[in-house]
């Protein structure tokens, strides 16, 4: 798979799975106490893109594991890179 760069955050569409491929520092602080993982394992989570919101710039995701927490969290569509790594049916 090959990375886009930071514009891929673009082209993604709800559904779509994703794993982080670069994550502001502040960025992920944030999430790691928001969704309640560790820094060092949420580099391995699957997340499913349930909204893009083009006007706020944001992009909302939700852990496609069940052992942690199912709440939306809002990355900027800048905040973060982020490889599409599968589809839901």
């Amino acid at each position: 798979m090959i990375l886009q760069g930071w514009h891929a955050n673009h082209d993604l569409r709800k559904g779509d799975i994703v794993q982080i491929a670069r994550w502001e520092p502040e960025l992920l602080a944030q999430m790691d106490d928001y969704f309640g993982a560790k820094p060092w394992t949420i580099d391995d989570i699957k997340f499913v893109v349930v909204i893009i919101d083009h006007r706020a710039r944001t992009i909302g995701i939700i852990p496609k594991n069940e052992r942690i927490k199912q709440i939306v969290g809002y990355i900027p569509l800048d905040g973060a890179s982020l490889i599409r790594v599968g589809r839901l049916s």
